[in-house]
């Protein structure tokens, strides 16, 4: 997991928008990382860090959720 991730956690106004309330108070790096890989091992769901092409910057996630297999 990408350290950037923690940091952007701790913005105010970015947690305003993401619906993780939680998050707006005092949250250990172990436990968002512990969330982010719950995630990245899911089948029912996809989580993407979005980077900007240029330089680099951390913009932000997107996360896919309830996921169906079909056969």
């Amino acid at each position: 997991m990408d350290p950037r991730y923690f940091g952007w956690l701790s913005d105010l106004d970015v947690m305003r928008y993401i619906g993780r309330e939680e998050y707006l108070k005092s949250v250990e790096f172990a436990e968002v990382r512990e969330y982010v890989e719950k995630l990245w091992h899911s089948k029912f769901s996809s989580f993407f860090a979005i980077y900007h092409a240029d330089d680099d910057l951390f913009i932000g996630t997107a996360k896919i959720n309830y996921i169906n297999e079909r056969g």
